[in-house]
């Protein structure tokens, strides 16, 4: 009989916590999940061998390295460009028994519910899965990933290193924008509008300040190095 409940990240019902609780019974996991992040608990599974496949979407904010270490661990990845967007976990255990997880999260700290000083956990909505192999609703939906995986390119080392430019080029472009500078400039022409004119001009300005804080919070929770968005 399959058993279900809703993952949320919320207090006690965190997708991290979740998928930790049943380490012990793990046999294997399939992904296909629409961004990656460095997360701590996918990579203590990684190093021993139990995630046999993923399927991600390669582009930003899909961090290269995270794909990186999939492929160095001998993790099967393939992906899709700009068109994929499913978060599907399948977690085969013991004794025939299959997990599945589906919904919101992503395979980020965020996403699952990592949270640390600078990151705290997405509120997401996910359904939680369990029953064994060969029920219907889990044989199907294997079946749809296989579908899914038969049509996704193989990503290569080579194909990675291509990626890796473009996700450096986009970080690049972003700390190449002066957003204090351009907001002393904003400022400097509401001064010398017209009384008609500024109140327009003033929500605008605000709508752009909210889209940038928004921007710089989704660059914060991939994780950046050293490099921080600009503070206003």
């Amino acid at each position: 009989m399959q058993k279900s409940s809703f993952l949320t990240n919320m207090p006690g019902q965190e997708v991290g916590h979740t998928i930790q609780a049943i380490s012990s019974e793990i046999e294997e996991i399939i992904l296909a999940v629409a961004y990656v992040g460095k997360t701590d608990t996918m990579f203590s599974f990684l190093k021993h061998g139990a995630i046999s496949k993923i399927l991600v979407n390669l582009g930003y904010p899909t961090r290269p390295d995270a794909l990186r270490d999939f492929l160095d661990y001998g993790t099967a990845v393939r992906y899709y460009r700009g068109n994929f967007h499913c978060k599907l976990y399948i977690f085969k255990l013991h004794e025939g028994n299959v997990n599945l997880l589906f919904g919101s999260s992503n395979l980020t700290k965020s996403g699952i519910g990592e949270s640390t000083d600078k990151i705290k956990p997405n509120l997401e909505f996910n359904m939680y899965l369990r029953g064994k192999g060969s029920d219907k609703e889990i044989v199907h939906c294997i079946d749809i990933f296989n579908q899914m995986w038969k049509k996704a390119e193989d990503l290569t080392y080579e194909q990675l290193e291509k990626y890796q430019r473009e996700f450096d080029e986009i970080n690049k472009a972003s700390n190449r924008t002066s957003v204090k500078k351009a907001s002393k400039e904003v400022d400097y022409i509401i001064s010398h509008l017209p009384e008609s004119g500024i109140t327009q001009y003033v929500k605008d300005y605000h709508r752009f300040l909210n889209n940038y804080r928004s921007l710089a919070l989704l660059y914060e929770s991939f994780g950046r190095g050293n490099k921080k968005p600009h503070s206003i």
